[in-house]
C-alpha cells in the first residue's frame, strides 16, 4: 500500500490540453504513486529512488482522494506501535525498580518515534513532513492509551488514554494535508 495520503488538491482536474500544467499534474500523479516527493517550483530534480509497489499504479480514471478510513490507516504507524508493544512487554517482564522501568520505557518510546521517522521516510516513502509528524503524534497517543511509560507516573489514569485516542483519531481522520 502506498502510505502517502492522496488529497483532493492532488487530484484537481487535469487540464485537457497538452500544456505544461497538464504535464506537471501527470508528473505529480506518477511521483505520488511511486512514493516520491512532489517537485516544487525551485526543485527540478528529485534524487529519491522509487520503491517497487506491490499493487499496480492507479489508472487515471481510478484516482480519488483517500477516504477517512484510508487516511486513518496511513496515519497510524502500526509497525512502530507493534515494536513498542514488544519492547514494553520485555521491559515489564524484567526485574527492575520503578525508576529504571520508567527510564527504559521512555527509551523504548524514543526508539519507536525514531523508527517511525526512519521507516516512513525510507521504507514507506512518505513525502509529506506533516504526515510523518502526525504519525509520531498518533504513536505517542497509542502509547498513552495503552499505558506505556505514562502508566509509571502518578497523574496517569487509563480513561484519559482512551479519551485521547478517540479525540486524536477523530481529528486525524478529518485533517486535510496540503499538497506538499
Amino acid at each position: 500500500m502506498n502510505r502517502n495520503i492522496i488529497t483532493p488538491r492532488d487530484l484537481q482536474e487535469r487540464p485537457s490540453d497538452s500544456s505544461d500544467a497538464a504535464k506537471q499534474q501527470e508528473d505529480l500523479f506518477r511521483r505520488l504513486e511511486k512514493g516520491l516527493r512532489p517537485a516544487s517550483d525551485n526543485q527540478s530534480v528529485i534524487d529519491i529512488r522509487p520503491v517497487p509497489m506491490f499493487n499496480a499504479p492507479l489508472a487515471p480514471t481510478d484516482r480519488k482522494p483517500d477516504s477517512w478510513y484510508e487516511r486513518i490507516l496511513k496515519f497510524i504507524p502500526v509497525e512502530a506501535v507493534g515494536m513498542y508493544l514488544a519492547l514494553d512487554g520485555l521491559i515489564r517482564s524484567a526485574t527492575l525498580d520503578s525508576i529504571a522501568k520508567r527510564v527504559w520505557l521512555s527509551i523504548a518510546l524514543l526508539v519507536a518515534l525514531l523508527f517511525t521517522l526512519v521507516y516512513l521516510k525510507r521504507v514507506a516513502k512518505v513525502t509529506r513532513t506533516a504526515q510523518i509528524a502526525a504519525s509520531g503524534v498518533a504513536l505517542v497517543t497509542w502509547v498513552f492509551a495503552l499505558g506505556g511509560v505514562f502508566s509509571t507516573f502518578p497523574f496517569y489514569a487509563p480513561w484519559e488514554g482512551t479519551a485521547a485516542l478517540v479525540v486524536v483519531t477523530a481529528f486525524l481522520g478529518v485533517w486535510q494535508l496540503d499538497s506538499n
